[in-house]
């Protein structure tokens, strides 16, 4: 659910364009009607150039459906690697402007994944949010979705992982000071109740960890079971989605890296 937050991956060729959300366990592709390819461009142009027999001076006042210029593609001749450059930089300027459109509400990582030439002109005048200066330089489409995953997942994980550990430093730090104490809790079923009172800054869960209880709203208290039973509900999972559903950070840990014995540890902000 939370595991290592969230970020993207942008993984153009010449031929197309995909924009993924991912975690540590998983990848799911973004429907941001992006570009699909230079050909746009090549066909645009032909089209201008068919209608036209005057120099297609038009083409410095048309706009695409992103508000990107069109190239003036006809001052480079009958030079077809011109022609080629200026269809790709056309292409990928209209790829960064639906991307970052498509990305206002998120202030997370993105990992490029591209080619050389692309990753160069997008690090240039796209002014893409958040893009990392280590990136995947490969063809994207010659990997599986399982590679491209990893692969972009490896640029991320030292960030994420120091994340983490300050997180965990953050905790041991307040928990081991009789004066700041009481700013954290290590009993699942007081960091439940926290958590849906949104006081929960930061929770630390133990990978795979539960704690079955019940919640009883009369009482606005948890109790633990020493199992499973009918009506049960995991007090684990429950304070973590009640912290993110409240701005709150949620990191998975070893259970070595809790307190002994604990499933939970919470740093409180009130």
């Amino acid at each position: 659910l939370a595991d290592d937050g969230a970020f993207m991956i942008l993984a153009v060729t010449a031929g197309r364009t995909r924009l993924f959300c991912a975690t540590r366990h998983g990848i799911a592709e973004e429907d941001a009607d992006l570009p699909q390819g230079v050909a746009e461009i090549h066909a645009e142009t032909n089209y201008e150039n068919n209608l036209h027999s005057a120099p297609p001076a038009r083409h410095a006042d048309r706009t695409d459906r992103g508000g990107v210029s069109m190239v003036k593609t006809h001052n480079f001749g009958e030079d077809p690697e011109g022609l080629r450059k200026a269809h790709l930089i056309e292409y990928l300027g209209r790829v960064a402007g639906r991307v970052r459109d498509h990305l206002k509400p998120f202030s997370g990582p993105l990992v490029l994944v591209a080619d050389e030439e692309i990753q160069g002109h997008l690090r240039k005048d796209a002014h893409l949010r958040g893009v990392l200066e280590e990136g995947v330089v490969t063809n994207p489409d010659a990997l599986e979705i399982e590679d491209l995953h990893r692969r972009a997942y490896a640029v991320v994980r030292p960030m994420f992982e120091s994340t983490r550990r300050t997180a965990v430093e953050r905790f041991n730090a307040l928990y081991g000071d009789r004066n700041t104490a009481e700013r954290t809790t290590t009993r699942a079923e007081d960091v439940m109740v926290a958590a849906r009172e949104g006081r929960v800054g930061v929770l630390l869960v133990a990978e795979n960890g539960k704690v079955w209880g019940h919640f009883r709203e009369d009482y606005h208290r948890a109790f633990p079971l020493h199992h499973e039973t009918d009506g049960a509900i995991d007090l684990v999972e429950e304070a973590a989605t009640e912290t993110l559903l409240r701005g709150g950070e949620v990191h998975v840990v070893t259970k070595e890296e809790l307190p002994s014995g604990a499933s939970t540890a919470a740093i409180l902000r009130f």
